[in-house]
């Protein structure tokens, strides 16, 4: 048998530059590794199961991130948790894939490369952006504090759905029961008062809808990460199209070869 390979690593940035976790992670660095057999295998066993795929992405992204010492991979931004997959898979292989887009304009279906590094805009917060957020309702005349959102967050929100729906399937006709329940989650005081998650989901369900726009674009002001919409030209009108990021086939596995720049699509 062949000597083993070693997998290569490289260290990473955060968008957020580090500045949500108390000092534990000095100017936003952190370190990833390539993806291996292992990481592929989950991706795969997890597109049998239907419902599996975001607890396989995050043990993709956990396996391959090393986070500073005092820092779990659970307290991590759910941003940055995106963006270390993204970086994850250029490390792997290539910033670009293949991929298609159904225009807006003419429906017609294009065949583009998505290039990670030019196709998506980082965003960083403003220096001294400190949690908790700040907000004042413009309706309610209250003041509100926020945090933004962790990884773990995401995983509490999903069951909290998941028992909503399966207590009461006729749930679902009215919105997504994890709509509020994330708010609430992320809702720190309410008129400088801490208040149980279950009085939070109610206060959230019934505010104005001017005073949900103002927690929405508090929260909004300082996320970090990237902007997963991506804009590409049709090629039978001309018009562009926004579509998000697709996580495809080509995405983790591609089996496409950038063809170069001399094609038409690599612009």
């Amino acid at each position: 048998m062949t000597e083993q390979t070693v997998v290569s690593t490289a260290d990473i940035l955060f968008p957020s530059k580090g500045m949500f976790y108390e000092g534990k992670m000095p100017e936003g660095k952190a370190e990833i590794r390539a993806w291996t057999t292992a990481e592929i295998k989950l991706l795969v066993s997890a597109k049998n199961r239907g419902n599996q795929l975001e607890k396989a992405l995050d043990r993709v992204i956990d396996n391959c991130l090393r986070l500073p010492a005092g820092l779990k991979h659970e307290d991590l931004l759910y941003t940055d948790g995106f963006y270390a997959l993204i970086a994850q898979r250029i490390f792997t292989y290539d910033p670009k894939f293949k991929s298609e887009f159904k225009c807006g304009d003419c429906d017609t279906k294009n065949e583009v490369w998505i290039d990670l590094l030019q196709d998506l805009s980082p965003i960083t917060p403003d220096e001294g952006t400190v949690e908790p957020i700040e907000v004042m309702l413009p309706v309610s005349a209250v003041p509100v504090t926020l945090r933004l959102l962790r990884r773990k967050d995401t995983t509490i929100i999903n069951k909290y759905s998941k028992q909503k729906l399966d207590k009461s399937p006729m749930a679902a006709e009215f919105g997504d029961p994890g709509f509020s329940y994330r708010l609430a989650l992320q809702t720190v005081t309410v008129d400088g008062e801490k208040v149980g998650m279950g009085e939070k989901v109610v206060w959230v369900d019934q505010l104005h809808a001017r005073d949900l726009m103002a927690l929405e674009g508090a929260l909004e002001d300082v996320t970090s990460g990237v902007d997963p919409v991506i804009t590409k030209q049709c090629c039978r009108c001309g018009e562009e199209s926004k579509f998000v990021l697709p996580m495809n086939i080509e995405f983790f596995r591609p089996r496409s070869p950038w063809p170069g720049d001399d094609t038409e699509d690599a612009s």
